[in-house]
């Protein structure tokens, strides 16, 4: 089955550490003309060795658009992972997934 990774890009942007230690972040998204992705259910963020302590995500999720939120490390390299799955006009592909370092 094709696989939804082929159409989504993720980059992370992380600020400087507030004093209690925690730090905001952006997830940059870009999705392929011709494809979307479904709220709820078609995008989520976990975080891997990090504590995702707040998300926001976007009224629409088509084109280029950004999550923002705040983090804590709990370990020295955690990933923030960004789950996903696109739909076009007639079907949906398979889930994927984009692990964006966090260092």
């Amino acid at each position: 089955a094709e696989s939804s990774a082929r159409h989504v890009r993720a980059e992370l942007r992380l600020d400087a550490a507030a004093s209690d230690g925690s730090h905001g972040f952006r997830v940059a998204i870009t999705v392929a003309p011709g494809w979307s992705l479904r709220l709820p259910e078609g995008l989520r963020l976990d975080g891997e060795g990090v504590e995702l302590l707040e998300v926001e995500f976007p009224a629409s999720v088509h084109g280029e658009f950004e999550i923002r939120g705040r983090l804590r490390k709990d370990a020295p390299r955690g990933r923030v992972l960004v789950s996903f799955h696109v739909c076009d006009e007639s079907r949906c592909l398979a889930p994927a997934e984009i692990g964006l370092a966090v260092s």
